[in-house]
């Protein structure tokens, strides 16, 4: 065979040592050159395990898999941390790596270091020259390893999750997702801290993207729909999958709503089916039902942190996407979502959906039991006890001591009377308001002359509520 140079090295021994002309490994015996070949450079593989169809090259290697997966007898043990395993090579690899932590291949590209100069070769065709020969034939999702592949067919596609959790019952498909989740969930282990600003992480590799994205600004990764630029891979396909694609894969079996991420049809069903808000707020002793929610909350609320500001009117958020959300309706005065029943556009399809629930099918399930009054949404209800029945109005102006229930109705008094900015032109007369309600008011008025409020008594018409009621007190009363 042309692979198979000998060559007579000076060593004590003085043994005959066999090169492969491929890739220039140098091998023991014409055996183990031979196999090599057959394996690695012409991909033979003869040798069939009977119980899942894997290849190998030697018979050897065939009867390892089957004692090591089949018949799982593991003989050798760590007696450093009690780890078993079948071989005594991957043992010995076991030790090198994670006890004496030797890695003396370092990465040329990127400096990463590695106990194997196979690990090496690895990383450098899958990470470096981007090399992922396995692909999934469900998906096309393709993979820099075989193992790597079968890992995701098994969870993905058959969905199997055998490693479960004893503490809260939670599945997974890999026995190292299962340990990661107990030291971070449960154990709350968390001990790479970033230097910058104290934030602390259970895998380092979370910190360096932390790193890379808040503090570096790091954002390789462009759109190329819409030229947003993302600091890793994963966030632009998952940004492309959800936005521009609008794949909505993960469907929740009691209501039939659909999810881009697993994680928030996980998060939608604790919130909205099984309604556990098992994160408590200590200061106001709100629940939340995620504990991301819950320290948002901490942040906007209580620390009253909005470091998100507008650049065209100074105001802050908290969150970057209310910011975002804030430039769309109030400067770019984006509306893209239209009713179909009356033809009004709106910024948000949440605030769409909320029009449609309580304006047309007028669903409105959260009731007063003060008054008996009906709310679309329990934030109205709560709002509406506070101001009306509990007569709760916690946000005084500086300038004249009034008070507002709301923080935006204090904004917006300051706004129109202490400030006299009024941004609401009448098109008829060009006399200017403050609110738009008075203007639409103005409108109705004095152009239409409309006079919707009718007199049971007279059947008389009047253009307010308020006129009308003073009209009843004065004449029929």
């Amino acid at each position: 065979m042309s692979a198979m140079v000998e060559y007579k090295f000076e060593n004590k021994n003085s043994k005959v040592r066999h090169k492969c002309d491929h890739c220039g490994k140098i091998l023991s015996n014409k055996r183990n050159l031979n196999n090599h070949v057959n394996g690695v450079h012409l991909k033979l593989r003869k040798f069939i395990c009977d119980d899942c169809g894997h290849s190998f090259v030697t018979k050897q290697c065939l009867n390892n898999h089957v004692m090591n997966v089949h018949q799982r007898i593991k003989n050798y043990s760590c007696a450093a941390c009690g780890k078993v395993y079948g071989q005594k090579g991957t043992l010995k690899r076991h030790i090198t790596a994670v006890h004496e932590k030797i890695k003396d291949y370092k990465c040329e590209e990127c400096g990463k270091s590695f106990s194997y100069k196979c690990e090496l070769n690895r990383h450098t065709a899958t990470v470096h020259e981007n090399i992922k020969d396995h692909v999934c034939g469900e998906c096309g999702k393709s993979f820099g390893k075989k193992q790597n592949l079968m890992k995701h067919i098994d969870t993905v596609h058959l969905e199997l999750k055998e490693h479960m959790c004893e503490d809260c019952g939670k599945s997974f498909g890999q026995k190292s997702n299962l340990h990661r989740h107990i030291s971070l969930v449960h154990k709350k282990n968390k001990d790479h801290r970033c230097e910058e600003c104290d934030k602390s992480y259970g895998q380092k590799s979370i910190l360096m993207r932390h790193i890379d994205s808040v503090h570096l600004k790091l954002k390789n990764y462009e759109c190329e729909e819409c030229g947003k630029f993302f600091g890793y891979k994963s966030d632009l396909i998952k940004h492309i999958s959800t936005v521009h694609l609008e794949l909505k894969e993960h469907k929740c079996r009691e209501c039939g709503q659909s999810f881009a991420h697993t994680s928030h049809l996980t998060r939608h069903i604790d919130a909205i089916h099984l309604k556990s808000k098992d994160h408590e707020c200590e200061e106001c002793g709100k629940f939340f039902s995620d504990k991301s929610y819950l320290t948002k909350h901490i942040d906007t609320v209580h620390l009253e942190l909005k470091e998100h500001m507008c650049e065209e009117c100074g105001k802050s958020f908290g969150d970057k996407s209310n910011l975002r959300r804030h430039i769309a309706v109030a400067h770019e005065k984006i509306k893209e979502h239209k009713c179909g029943e009356c033809g009004k556009f709106f910024s948000n399809k949440s605030y769409l959906m909320t029009h449609i629930d309580t304006v047309h099918l007028e669903l409105k399930e959260h009731k007063c039991e003060e008054c008996g009054r009906s709310f679309g949404h329990k934030n109205n209800l709560m709002r509406h006890i506070d101001s009306v029945h509990l007569k709760l109005k916690n946000h005084e102006c500086n300038e004249c001591g009034r008070s507002f229930i709301k923080k935006i109705e204090l904004h917006t008094h300051i706004a129109t009377i202490h400030e006299k900015i009024k941004d609401y032109q009448c098109g008829e007369c060009e006399k200017f308001f403050g609110y738009k309600s008075n203007l639409m008011k103005h409108i109705d008025l004095v152009h239409l002359k409309l006079k919707e409020h009718k007199c049971v008594e007279c059947q008389k018409s009047f253009s307010t509520k308020s006129i009308l009621n003073k009209h009843i007190s004065s004449v029929h009363e």
